[in-house]
């Protein structure tokens, strides 16, 4: 059965008449008595009665047009259930980034990206750099962002950013008006730094390896896997700690964290915006990755 015949026959019916349906659908009367016709054929029975005041259900049609109208309304509701999965995939958005990023960047960009798109879902995932390539080539993950330098086969990864790396210190220490150190002064000094394997820490030991410094050649006092962590054990006044601008911008601006310059460092974290070669096509993907790489939104 012709659901185009079905829909023709259940409106001519509701109309009670075959001019203003014909109107109604975009076309010709012949062509619609045609529709019925077939119709009738197919239940092999007439159902439909003609006369000078228009037309009416025979009691077969009558029938016919009871079921016709919950059959589509059933495929109305089908074609939006099939709109809404269709809509939601649109929508779906999954971004996985180093806990940094995911903690002192994104929440605002989503934040103003969902403003501009309401209907965006956005789920986050805080990962490491490695992992977020990684599940990006598995289609996991389609947008990621990174700290540091990563190549990957199936992933293309562009810089996004840089955040300069500052030496800080509680307001209150004794190195509080002191300019600048040297790198041997530095070995001295008790530090506090993120764990080993952390985005965070990765980054900082590729940095110091710059400068010939390991590690081991620091007073490491502790550390831990938090840079909020590590910045509320400094802010107590115990040990300093290398830290991004934009994890500290509001203390340093409110005096309640000091930075002081390490001779010859121009220590910067390099953050990269990744997604798969194979994202194509319009969706919000590709909404999403032009408004964070835009100079007029991107991040806060």
């Amino acid at each position: 059965m012709n659901t185009e015949s079905l829909k023709a026959f259940y409106l001519t019916v509701a109309n009670k008449s075959i001019s203003q349906t014909a109107k109604d659908l975009h076309m010709t009367q012949p062509a619609l008595s045609k529709q019925i016709q077939t119709l009738e054929s197919s239940i092999g029975t007439k159902l439909l009665h003609r006369s000078n005041n228009g037309v009416s259900a025979t009691a077969h049609g009558q029938v016919v047009y009871e079921y016709a109208k919950n059959i589509l309304q059933l495929i109305n509701q089908m074609e939006e259930s099939l709109q809404e999965i269709n809509e939601n995939a649109y929508y779906h958005l999954v971004v996985g980034a180093c806990p940094s990023i995911a903690e002192y960047s994104l929440p605002c960009s989503i934040y103003m990206f969902k403003e501009k798109f309401p209907k965006a879902r956005i789920e986050q995932k805080v990962l490491s750099s490695k992992e977020i390539l990684e599940e990006i080539a598995n289609h996991t993950v389609h947008i990621g962002f990174i700290q540091g330098t990563y190549k990957h086969p199936e992933v293309i990864i562009q810089n996004l950013f840089n955040s300069k790396l500052h030496l800080v210190m509680s307001a209150n220490h004794r190195y509080v008006g002191t300019s600048m150190i040297t790198w041997e002064e530095l070995k001295q000094l008790p530090l506090v730094l993120p764990q080993k394997e952390t985005c965070a820490r990765n980054m900082l030991d590729h940095l110091l390896e710059n400068h010939q410094i390991g590690t081991e050649d620091l007073q490491v006092s502790m550390e831990l896997n938090s840079l909020e962590a590590i910045k509320t054990l400094v802010l107590s006044g115990r040990g300093m700690a290398f830290l991004p601008y934009m994890v500290i911008k509001k203390e340093l601006y409110m005096g309640n964290l000091v930075s002081i310059e390490v001779e010859t460092a121009d220590l910067q974290w390099n953050f990269s915006v990744a997604f798969s070669k194979e994202m194509s096509g319009h969706s919000i993907r590709e909404d999403f990755l032009h408004f964070i790489t835009s100079t007029k939104s991107g991040f806060c």
